[in-house]
């Protein structure tokens, strides 16, 4: 299973990236092309003990707080890193995970399928990390603009040494360059770890 923070949050934020959808068409929207979601197991999420043998959980924060500014710029320590894009004609619900202390990346796939996990190297990882100090954790809050008809929203979750920090957006929303670009760095490598399975065709005729 998927970090329940991290997932929490960015359920209670998606939310906030709209406003009153005005009539319009269908966005350009991009994603993977429809596969049957792979099989495997999610990083665990963590819990805080109050005493011994007993845990209490962590009610999840809100977009307020997670937009704080507690994560620095530099990460100079491992992060838990979550994205969700959801929506879509065909409403989609991925998620990816990078834990950067384990060196694995996980995928739910198309539908929010079982996830599969798999192995990340060092310069993947700096890849990510490059991209995230460039687009400033330190101000990430959720981009509020109108909604558009069919959109994809997207989530970004950071969790680094227990300080949070969530963006938010949706196509149509004008999210900072650095964010975006952000976005498309973790779908690289999203995309390089699970690559797009072709459809399945038919018996022939």
């Amino acid at each position: 299973m998927f970090p329940k923070t991290l997932l929490l949050l960015c359920a209670a934020a998606l939310g906030a990236c709209h406003e009153t959808p005005p009539p319009g068409g269908h966005p350009p929207s991009s994603g993977h092309p429809t596969a049957p979601p792979p099989t495997g197991t999610g990083a665990a999420p963590t819990a805080t003990g109050t005493a011994p043998g007993t845990v209490q959980p962590t009610a999840a924060p809100t977009p307020s707080t997670a937009a704080s500014g507690a994560v620095p710029d530099k990460l100079e320590g491992p992060y838990l890193l979550t994205y969700n894009q959801t929506g879509g004609i065909a409403g989609l619900h991925m998620t990816f995970v990078l834990d950067t202390n384990k060196r694995t990346a996980t995928y739910s796939g198309l539908r929010g399928g079982s996830p599969e996990t798999k192995d990340v190297t060092a310069p993947e990882i700096a890849a990510i990390t490059q991209a995230l100090e460039a687009a400033r954790p330190s101000t990430f809050a959720p981009v509020k603009g109108p909604a558009v008809p069919d959109a994809f929203t997207y989530a970004v979750a950071l969790d680094y040494g227990g300080k949070l920090a969530l963006a938010t957006w949706s196509d149509g929303t004008p999210a900072p360059d650095k964010l975006v670009a952000l976005r498309e760095a973790i779908v690289k490598l999203r995309d390089a770890k699970f690559p797009p399975r072709p459809p399945v065709s038919g018996p022939k005729q």
